[in-house]
């Protein structure tokens, strides 16, 4: 619990407490970097991941009217700590879409847009 204490020009106090609640969803500590190309795509997303670790990925596309696809998990090819993947996003409806990389330790999110 938080207190916050406002007091103005005039010496008038104000206080009032707060509560912050995390909503958020831990990172892949295991990420050392990813990319998604092209960012505006008309069929094929590239996806290129660099691990610290090998970690099971899984692809979900959401897109902001709430449509959402999964994406097979044998889609990511796998050298070492590299993993690729083209995913096919020609069946969706143009528009701003939300690519998530999912493992079991967290979650990374990059926007695309589908032409």
């Amino acid at each position: 619990t938080y207190m916050v204490v406002v007091t103005d020009d005039n010496g008038c106090i104000a206080s009032q407490e707060f509560e912050i609640i995390n909503t958020s969803v831990p990172a892949i500590s295991e990420l050392r970097s990813w990319e998604i190309y092209p960012t505006v795509v008309n069929d094929n997303l590239n996806v290129s991941v660099s691990l610290d670790d090998i970690v099971s990925l899984r692809i979900q596309i959401v897109g902001l009217d709430g449509t959402y696809m999964e994406v097979p998990a044998s889609t990511f090819a796998q050298t070492g700590l590299e993993q690729k993947a083209i995913v096919d996003v020609s069946s969706l409806s143009s528009g701003m879409y939300m690519l998530i990389l999912d493992s079991e330790q967290g979650r990374a999110v990059k926007r695309f847009v589908k032409q």
